[in-house]
């Protein structure tokens, strides 16, 4: 009895052990390819120089990560998840024309905070989102369906599907995406500390003023 007790023990012992094992592995790889993803971007990253970074064989790499695809969305699979969560989340719609304006600066308030707050927990992962092309197209569009939302509701006699309406959601989120990108990559570049959360809030909040403009052009037609 005593002896299989031990064996039993035995094998969790090695189990856990091999577990562990298995983890300080995938930590090591991510770690390594943060760095490889960052300086070289997804184009030019190099399976071989992160398996050398990771103390690695290749093959040993690629038993954990198959592809260079597979293991770019392991790294940087949280942040879009945190990056979505806050631009795809929306306010409350149904609101008169007296509550909107305070309803859209509180809105803004709340992505700039999100925001801030994603960057900060994901610096490097947020800017190799931001240079990766590919998904450059994706991130716009999950900052245009949040304009959709807000648009439609600063403009309630505006069907949905009006292609001018489409055309204006896609020019803000390109021009929001592009600001983003640019104060996230001078923050982290710059030499001086700039702030953040003053230049992004009002940087979004010029937006307010460019659809209270085409309210009013709206109304005079």
């Amino acid at each position: 009895m005593d002896a299989r007790i031990e064996i039993i023990d035995e094998q969790l012992y090695t189990n856990d052990m091999a577990q562990i094992l298995k983890e300080e592995y995938r930590e090591r790889i991510l770690n390594a390819s943060l760095a490889e993803f960052f300086n070289y971007g997804y184009e030019d990253a190099s399976m071989r120089r992160i398996a050398v970074e990771a103390k690695m064989s290749v093959g040993n790499l690629y038993h954990y990560y198959p592809n260079k695809e597979k293991l770019f969305n392991a790294l940087v699979q949280d942040t879009i998840q945190a990056f979505n969560a806050i631009i795809l989340k929306q306010g409350k719609l149904e609101i008169n024309e007296i509550e909107r304006n305070a309803w859209f600066k509180d809105q803004v308030k709340q992505l700039t905070q999100g925001l801030v707050e994603v960057y900060s927990k994901h610096q490097t992962e947020t800017l190799i989102l931001l240079r990766y092309s590919k998904l450059n197209d994706q991130i716009a569009q999950s900052i245009k369906h949040m304009i959709d939302g807000i648009i439609l509701q600063w403009f309630p006699a505006i069907e949905a599907r009006n292609k001018h309406v489409e055309t204006l959601c896609i020019m803000l989120a390109d021009a929001i995406f592009a600001g983003l990108s640019r104060l996230f990559e001078d923050a982290y570049q710059s030499k001086f500390e700039i702030d953040i959360d003053w230049t992004l809030e009002t940087y979004l909040n010029l937006f307010t003023l460019m659809i209270e403009a085409g309210d009013t052009m709206y109304e005079a037609k």
